[in-house]
């Protein structure tokens, strides 16, 4: 089931940004938004938020794995621009996705919004990232601590526990550097594996968990110098 936007937490200007896309969507060709980038660290929830904007926008959502078959993806663009208006996903956008650019110049009026993921927007070069290929850039970084607080009280709500019940900020504090998909790891690994869901089992997998932030250390500082000159922050 795909998400929506009041699940998802610490995505606050891209939630805006859907609702004024919905509206442009109906008007003139010449106003219509065609494609959104959004980036970010694996885990940072790019995947969730596509998935919520279909929603949002009330269309079908294509899943397009760019990393596999970036060959293949003018066929698919001209399969989508004689179709039925959708979302069009493409995951994993590259350097080899060059045809999304000239195919977006070529056309003024699309079926629907073309929404590319990444979690190396430094690598992309400009001919995918010069002005007029995206509508909008939004970068998803790893939320700060009062963020994965919310973040903790979404993921036990979503499996059917009180957040009530669990001190949001202790396990804030223990997962520094943890991505939402982290953070949702931790919470089904104490449920797949303890009879009764306290801190402590939720403490254990933390432990076990070495977070993306810490491992790509590097990664992380080149998407955030990236950002501060081509993005505005998805919060």
């Amino acid at each position: 089931m795909r998400p929506s936007f009041d699940e998802l937490v610490g995505v606050d200007a891209l939630r805006l940004w859907a609702g004024k896309a919905k509206d442009l969507l109906k008007g003139p060709p010449l106003t219509r938004p065609k494609a959104l980038l959004l980036a970010g660290l694996p885990g940072t929830g790019k995947g969730a938020c596509t998935r919520a904007l279909a929603r949002h926008l009330e269309s079908p959502l294509l899943h397009f794995d760019a990393l596999t078959d970036a060959a293949h993806l003018g066929e698919v663009l001209e399969t989508v621009r004689q179709s039925e208006p959708c979302v069009l996903w493409i995951d994993g956008l590259n350097p080899h996705c060059h045809a999304l650019a000239r195919w977006l110049s070529l056309h003024d009026e699309i079926p629907g919004l073309v929404v590319g993921t990444t979690d190396e927007p430094h690598q992309l070069g400009s001919a995918l990232t010069r002005a007029g290929v995206f509508d909008e850039v939004f970068h998803l970084d790893l939320p700060d601590s009062s963020g994965r607080a919310s973040i903790w009280d979404a993921v036990l709500k979503r499996f059917g526990l009180d957040p009530v019940s669990f001190d949001n900020v202790r396990l804030a504090q223990a997962t520094g550097l943890f991505t939402p998909g982290e953070v949702m790891a931790c919470v089904k690994r104490a449920v797949n594996s303890s009879e009764r869901i306290d801190e402590r089992s939720l403490l254990e997998p933390i432990g076990r968990i070495s977070p993306i932030g810490h491992r790509e250390d590097e990664k992380l500082a080149l998407i955030r110098r990236w950002a501060k000159v081509h993005a505005l922050p998805a919060a």
